[in-house]
């Protein structure tokens, strides 16, 4: 499930489904001001 909110210029993005052990890659990402997320952070367009 992947959820995006929109505020303004503010663009957060959720993911929440079990992990695999393997990364999720977002290579197309804008650029994006997200607070830290439980298990993961966006850092220069890549899921980490």
């Amino acid at each position: 499930k992947l959820e995006l909110l929109v505020d303004g210029d503010l663009f957060t993005a959720r993911l929440t489904f079990p992990l695999d052990n393997e990364p999720v890659r977002c290579e197309e990402a804008p650029e994006i001001e997200q607070p830290p997320s439980d298990r993961m952070a966006l850092e220069e367009g890549n899921w980490v």
